[in-house]
Order: structure tokens, then C-alpha cells, then sequence
């Protein structure tokens, strides 16, 4: 996952963070999330790893990159559309985003109630940037005090042209 710092720590307690940082994220197996023990030692820093998918791009060379000594282990934190992300967790200037593989990024935009039509605003928002973007609404719901706080947002995804964030695998 790549990132600015303020994206980053919605993702994960971070002590601090500071452009050029890296992190290797834990979710602790929440929600079917990988073993800390598989990632520390696939995602561990020095390690070197893929920035593309190696089973899609078996006939071309793929890229790697090392984990820098720098990079701290940190826990993930339940993220605002309720998952927990985990992995390599850098921030834009620690890699070259154009290196990665099928990039993909996402905004979460937090609307005003009161506002008439507010989610139909931000798909036209969104429209010029990427017309296909896929915008959706998260509702509130009405749950019970063990289920943790409400909240209401809209959230789009555009894919561009190699731009952006995503993963990479570990080899």
C-alpha cells in the first residue's frame, strides 16, 4: 500500500511517519488476514520482493524491490470501511509507484447529511477524473452498542494508468 502519512495512520498505529517511511503492517489474523509469523518473514525489512504479480507475468521479468532496514513493524488498525489491511505499508517517496502492478486508488469522503443528494455530488465529483469510477455509499445502520460506532461516508475507486497505490507480493 502506498501512501501519504494522514492515509497511512487510518490504516495503521503508526508512532510517527514522515515521507520517505516504510511499515510492515500485522492484522493479527483479523478477519482471515495472513499470519503475523508469514508476514514478518516474507515482509521483513532487507527483504526483497515482487512489485508484480510473478503468477500473471510469467513470461516478463518482474520487478523487485527491497524493504528498507528503516522500515518499522507496526499493528493494524480497523480501517474506515471496517477491514484491516496489512503488508508493506510505504509512503510515496520510499518507492516509484509506476513500478507497481495494477494500481488502484481510493478516497473516502465524509458528506454532510443535511446536504439533499450529497453522494450523487460526489460521482460528479469523481466523473471527470475517471468517468467509470465506482462510487459507493456506506449507510448507517442501526446496531447495538457491542458493534461498535456509526458512521456515514461516500467512497470512490479509480483505477488509472499505473498511478497510484497498491500491493506487492512477497517472494
Amino acid at each position: 500500500m502506498v501512501g501519504d502519512c494522514p492515509s497511512l495512520k487510518e490504516l495503521a498505529r503508526l508512532p510517527s511517519c514522515e515521507d520517505g517511511d516504510v511499515f510492515v503492517a500485522l492484522s493479527h489474523g483479523a478477519q482471515g488476514g495472513a499470519p503475523d509469523d508469514w508476514v514478518k518473514e516474507t515482509a521483513r525489512p532487507g527483504a526483497l520482493v515482487a512489485l508484480r504479480d510473478p503468477q500473471e507475468h510469467q513470461r516478463t521479468p518482474v520487478p523487485t524491490w527491497r524493504i528498507p532496514e528503516s522500515a518499522r513493524t507496526v499493528d493494524a488498525r480497523l480501517d474506515p470501511v471496517g477491514r484491516y489491511q496489512f503488508g508493506i505499508f510505504a509512503t510515496p517517496s520510499a518507492i516509484d509507484v509506476a513500478r507497481l502492478d495494477g494500481p488502484e486508488a481510493t478516497a473516502l469522503v465524509r458528506v454532510d447529511e443535511t446536504v439533499p443528494d450529497a453522494a450523487e455530488h460526489v460521482r460528479n465529483t469523481a466523473a471527470p477524473i475517471d468517468l467509470p469510477a465506482r462510487v459507493r455509499t456506506l449507510q448507517d445502520t442501526e446496531r447495538d452498542a457491542q458493534y461498535g460506532r456509526r458512521s456515514r461516508s461516500a467512497s470512490a475507486w479509480h483505477s488509472p494508468s499505473r498511478a497510484g497505490s497498491a500491493s506487492a507480493w512477497c517472494s
